[in-house]
């Protein structure tokens, strides 16, 4: 394990790492690979850490009541529901939420028309409470039967990796003749295709959008559950990059990727917290380090625009807040500061691939993380990198705010494909979880980060050059900054820039693993599943609705024959496509609930912690850890009482457990009486 790669990131009073160069060390090894060249072939690899178009129905069917003018209804209906509608952003000032189009006489059923598709739920929800209305639902629009969506035209969709094949990176081949020597096969995309993406893009949206499309939803309301806001708090993004727009970029602009004109990236809402709040605009947002703009590709890169890759919810727009500085520094007070201005600015999630330096539990990033949670709006955070094969309690490291309550913490697998497309030996293992991810009763989930992958070799010269099985670099492949910053910088003497030295990592695209890659997966689909069921940080218990389906439809990476929960990979692995179906994947009837025990207000370590359920003898139990967080597991689904006990003193509280995920934020608040 290289030295380099543990080290952290300077700032004397607080230290945040970034939970891949700037988060830890992934995969111990015996040797170092320094630099390119045959010997890299030699020795063990270790990696430096430092159909046709969907229309949202924007019109409605109202049955009225027999002498119900439907004209004089929507007249009365808009005087009395206007202010609500507004409240709940549901319409712009000055749009009548109802304009009546034709009336079916013989059927009795009115069409009225919305001012956008975003105002549907809230004024059916009104619609359904008015008097002389009998039914109210939307017009759907009728589709002709097709084929499902096609593969998108992006370059590296499922394109085969062979310019990454350790005997290209060696120098010993070049990718036309790298087939005589290693059969390895993965696609750059592995990682969108693991999560079944394409399947679940065909539940939702169901095309692949255009940049008119977008700019005019936006323009229609700029709070549309169809435009989900994702905040990456990071080091900032590359508002240059033409995969953040559906036209490439012509123009080299920097607006070309705002969401006003159709593109990935809300810049009037980009902010800078370093060293306090240095405000909004593009310029000091700017990506100095190349994390944040990789995060943000994986999130909602454009789809189908002949470039780069898709994002996995490329419906969605990036909230960019930069609190990591050129040289790879941050704070924990902008980091609060942050995930504030966040949920402030309505973003329903809130990505966050770092973690404090320091074991030692947050009260104040807790505070910031609640603040987030009750206004509508899910914090996904990477678990940390501390694994180490050699070392496996390393993985049990409680890092935050993977660890804080209210928290949706991400752990990494790798690629593991045993069988290859063309029936051969692959991988010499299934999807695993990656070596330097951190596990433990913190996770909800996990998803690719990726890792150093064995792979068996079927070549014709394999076994002649002693290479089967053998090592090859499977990173997650996203966006890079289109100018060089401190990650693509290969100079011997920046640490930082071993990744570009190995070329894998440059400008426009490049590999990284890291828990900090796989958190972006689940916040990416966090986002498009609420764009499918139209939550917003308004709807009622929001983040824990997407908690729900996101574990519910994970699949199953342990040998639970419950489908339960294990603290290796929580929940499972996500799959995009089971959460967009609503599914429960494993078909569990188990749950969970997680929260905080605090005695008078003071988080706690070894408390007990118990469930019980009406009409059941059976008694579920957990023990706090240190920071007073506690994981009840594997409960049968039903209502639970929940007792926490300290000092002879107790609390209990009611929860609900649902089949398949756990219930955040179940805190249990121990009043000790002052004696004199």
């Amino acid at each position: 394990m290289t030295r380099s790669l543990q080290r952290t990131y300077r700032r004397s009073y607080v230290r945040l790492l970034v939970a891949l160069t700037l988060c830890g060390a992934l995969l111990g090894g015996a040797y170092r690979v320094a630099a390119l060249g045959p010997e890299l072939l030699q020795q063990p690899l270790s990696l430096p850490f430092h159909k046709q178009p969907h229309r949202p129905p924007q019109q409605i069917l109202v049955k009225l009541a027999p002498g119900v003018s439907p004209i004089q209804f929507a007249a009365h209906f808009n005087r009395t529901a206007k202010i609500a509608l507004l409240k709940a952003h549901a319409i712009a000032d000055g749009q009548p939420p109802l304009r009546f189009c034709h009336c079916n006489k013989v059927l009795g059923w009115t069409t009225y028309r919305l001012p956008s598709p975003s105002a549907l739920n809230a004024t059916l929800q009104l619609l359904r409470k008015q008097p002389g209305v009998l039914r109210a639902e939307p017009d759907y629009p009728v589709e002709l039967c097709s084929t499902p969506l096609p593969d998108p035209n992006d370059y590296y969709w499922k394109r085969v990796d062979l310019e990454h094949l350790i005997v290209v990176l060696s120098g010993l081949d070049t990718p036309d003749t790298a087939r005589q020597d290693d059969s390895s096969y993965w696609t750059y995309t592995w990682n969108l295709e693991t999560v079944n993406a394409l399947a679940a893009w065909n539940i939702y949206p169901g095309h692949y959008e255009t940049a008119q499309e977008r700019a005019q939803i936006y323009r229609s309301n700029p709070l549309s559950p169809a435009l989900p806001r994702v905040a990456v708090i990071d080091s900032g993004i590359d508002f240059t990059h033409p995969d953040f727009t559906y036209t490439g970029n012509p123009s080299g602009g920097v607006t070309d990727a705002d969401i006003s004109n159709g593109g990935q990236i809300d810049e009037a809402l980009a902010h800078t917290f370093i060293d306090g709040d240095q405000g909004g605009g593009v310029t000091n947002a700017f990506d100095d380090v190349g994390h944040g703009t990789s995060l943000a590709g994986i999130i909602a890169a454009a789809p189908n625009n002949g470039i780069g890759i898709p994002g996995l919810a490329f419906p969605a727009v990036i909230v960019p807040i930069k609190i990591i500085d050129a040289n790879g520094d941050g704070s924990d007070s902008d980091l609060i500061d942050a995930i504030q201005y966040a949920a402030d600015q309505h973003c329903i999630v809130i990505n966050l691939s770092l973690t404090l330096d320091t074991t030692d539990f947050p009260q104040a990033l807790q505070d910031a993380i609640n603040y987030a949670w009750n206004h509508g709006c899910l914090c996904v955070a990477a678990a940390g990198n501390d694994g180490d094969p050699s070392y496996p309690i390393l993985a049990r490291t409680r890092r935050y705010p993977a660890s804080c309550d209210r928290v949706l913490a991400v752990a990494a697998t790798a690629y593991g494909d045993p069988i290859g497309p063309d029936g051969e030996p692959n991988t010499v293992l299934d999807e695993h979880l990656a070596s330097y991810s951190n596990d433990g009763y913190e996770l909800g989930c996990a998803a690719p980060g990726g890792d150093i992958t064995e792979f068996y070799n079927n070549s014709p010269n394999g076994a002649d050059l002693g290479l089967n099985p053998i090592q090859e670099y499977v990173l997650v492949w996203s966006l890079a900054p289109t100018y060089q910053v401190l990650l693509s910088n290969p100079d011997p003497n920046n640490p930082d820039g071993e990744y570009a030295a190995l070329g894998l990592y440059g400008l426009d695209y490049g590999y990284l693993p890291g828990t900090s890659l796989a958190c972006p997966h689940v916040a990416a689909l966090a986002a498009l599943l609420a764009a499918r069921l139209g939550i917003t940080p308004f709807t009622p218990n929001a983040p824990q609705i997407l908690v729900n389906y996101i574990e519910r439809g994970c699949h199953q990476l342990n040998n639970r024959r419950d489908g339960g929960y294990d603290p290796t990979y929580g929940y499972g692995r996500i799959d995009a496509a089971a959460t967009l179906a609503l599914q429960n994947a494993r078909g569990t009837n188990v749950g969970g609930i997680m929260g905080q025990v605090t005695v008078d207000g003071t988080p706690l370590g070894n408390i007990p912690v118990i469930a019980r359920t009406a009409g059941s003898k059976r008694v579920f139990y957990a023990t706090t850890a240190p920071d007073g967080m506690y994981h009840l597991i594997n409960l049968p689904q039903g209502n639970y009482t929940v007792t926490a006990i300290a000092f002879r003193h107790g609390r209990t509280v009611r929860a609900k457990v649902v089949a398949g995920c756990d219930q955040l934020g179940v805190d249990l608040d121990i009043n000790i009486p002052f004696a004199f």
